[in-house]
């Protein structure tokens, strides 16, 4: 049967009709509802009592009242309060599922002009200080412009805020740290090699900082491994790009293999071995 919407009310009612049906039926003026197939009835009272009668069908609905205003024949103020009623009794819908709402809003966005589109989204942003900053960061990474300053400044911006045995700071931190490498990689190819070179090296010193605040590697594994698999990829994409001679090039790769501190497993490492003893 056909949704009962205020729009729908409206156009059977009238403006006027419908604000007095509604005050009715919020006073709780409608008594006595008999609902029987597509069929309704009900008393409402006013200043008198009035019979009410509503017939739904697929595409409409119906009404007669016994007052002056519907004659038996127009949908009146009564009607209104009675199908408020009916509304009232409607089992409400299930939530829409994530792929029914996606589908939706992008039907409606589909709908909107360049301009519309934009205004929302400039709304929406501006009330939203995380994606804000985020889309923020994208434009500036898509502009092609950043230098290693740049990049160093939001590496170093991350860092465990609270106490290393606070799950939830520690996670934070890890989801933090692998979502800028991860922006890193995405524009990759929109940084200078050296300049992305050098984001890599730093974002492993600063890694390796960090997480000797951590002191279980075990509940923090698959976090630890995602960010260093991320700077190990970041910097083999980064000395691919170098046009470096053969001899230079060598010499360099030599010097980080013997380096203690620099590989960002060396302290999953030496932490897994603390706690084999």
């Amino acid at each position: 049967m056909i949704d009962i919407t205020e729009s729908l009310l409206i156009r059977l009612a009238g403006v006027r009709a419908f604000g007095q049906g509604l005050s009715r039926h919020d006073k709780g003026g409608v008594q006595s509802v008999v609902t029987a197939g597509k069929m309704a009835e009900a008393i409402v009272q006013d200043r008198g009592s009035h019979k009410v009668v509503l017939r739904r069908s697929h595409s409409m609905i119906e009404g007669e009242c016994d007052c002056e205003a519907s004659g038996g024949i127009d949908f009146c103020q009564h009607c209104v309060a009675v199908a408020l009623c009916l509304q009232d009794e409607l089992p409400t819908r299930k939530p829409a599922s994530k792929r029914q709402a996606m589908t939706a809003i992008r039907r409606h966005m589909t709908a909107l002009s360049r301009e519309e589109l934009i205004e929302r989204f400039m709304n929406l942003i501006g009330q939203d200080h995380a994606l804000r900053d985020d889309l923020f960061q994208r434009v500036r990474f898509a502009s092609g412009g950043l230098s290693f300053a740049d990049l160093k400044r939001m590496i170093v911006n991350i860092e465990l805020n609270g106490e290393p045995w606070e799950h939830k700071a520690v996670v934070a931190f890890f989801e933090e740290f692998e979502t800028i490498l991860l922006r890193i990689r995405e524009f990759a190819d929109r940084l200078d090699s050296l300049v992305l070179l050098r984001a890599a090296e730093f974002g492993v010193q600063h890694f390796n900082v960090e997480i000797q605040k951590i002191s279980d590697y075990g509940d923090y594994s698959d976090y630890w491994d995602a960010s260093a698999e991320l700077l190990c990829d970041l910097h083999v994409d980064a000395v691919n790009r170098l046009d470096w001679p053969p001899v230079d090039l060598e010499s360099y790769l030599k010097d980080r293999c013997q380096s203690v501190d620099w590989h960002p497993a060396q302290w999953r490492e030496d932490m897994q071995g603390f706690e084999g003893t």
